[in-house]
């Protein structure tokens, strides 16, 4: 196994690229990942990262790119993109390619997968699987490629199966991911969001109805023995905190929800 830290991390600390590098060699790291726009890199900076990670002899492993409005859930913030940047859908087409070639696995007993975090890994990571469907569907959408869609929906219906009696998905299936969290099951129910309706499916409206359902919950501020809420039952959708009746009847904000 080999430890490696992405040069972003220098990045947002105002350092620069030859600083950054030498200085994750110094640390003891073994690789490094690059986080650069393939875009917008000049020749300059292309030339400089290959030869300062050859000096310091860290391997770059993987390249990063996020084209925000591509994987963006706004519907306006994608037209602007699909619209505007023509460019990123030729890279968003060869990324689902890669994912398909390169990260999709299958089993005979029906399990499929995107392999995370390493290429080759038989991982089953729900969050990967539903963000890497997500953008396999979206380009079934606009680009017409629509030899993703199956594999896609194989990965979709895996991980979606494995959905928790109360909304919840553990992290993936590995006994060391046994565990779940808001963050990363929020993931999973913006990602099947987008993927029923870039697929055009309402075959996972259940799962995202339960995702988004609230059983007998309460919520107290710190400090305070008195109930802010209580005993609440209600669904809630995607963009719909602060405006629903209910919460505008009990003068809940969103904040309170959300500690919900």
């Amino acid at each position: 196994m080999k430890l490696g830290l992405i040069n972003s991390a220098w990045v947002q600390a105002g350092r620069g690229t030859s600083f950054g590098i030498a200085k994750t060699r110094e640390l003891g790291f073994d690789a490094i990942d690059i986080f650069a726009d393939p875009l917008d890199i000049e020749i300059r900076e292309r030339r400089l990262l290959r030869e300062e990670c050859a000096r310091a002899g860290l391997p770059i492993i993987s390249l990063a790119c996020v084209a925000l409005g591509l994987i963006d859930f706004n519907p306006s913030v994608q037209r602007f993109h699909v619209e505007r940047v023509s460019r990123y859908l030729d890279m968003a087409h060869s990324a689902g390619q890669y994912i398909l070639n390169e990260l999709y696995w299958k089993d005979a007993d029906g399990t499929a997968s995107f392999s995370y975090p390493l290429q080759g890994m038989r991982s089953k990571v729900h969050n990967a699987n539903f963000l890497g469907a997500a953008l396999l569907c979206r380009l079934s959408r606009h680009t017409g490629y629509k030899q993703a869609l199956e594999p896609a929906m194989k990965v979709i219906r895996y991980s979606a199966a494995r959905q928790q009696e109360n909304g919840a998905w553990d992290y993936g299936e590995a006994t060391t991911q046994d565990w779940a969290d808001n963050f990363h099951t929020g993931y999973n129910l913006c990602a099947l969001r987008a993927i029923s309706r870039d697929a055009g499916t309402s075959e996972f409206d259940p799962q995202i109805r339960k995702g988004f359902e609230f059983r007998d919950v309460g919520f107290r501020y710190p400090g305070s023995d008195v109930w802010a809420a209580r005993h609440l039952s209600f669904r809630l959708g995607v963009g719909e905190v602060g405006s629903i009746p209910l919460l505008q009847e009990l003068l809940l904000g969103a904040d309170t929800v959300v500690s919900l």
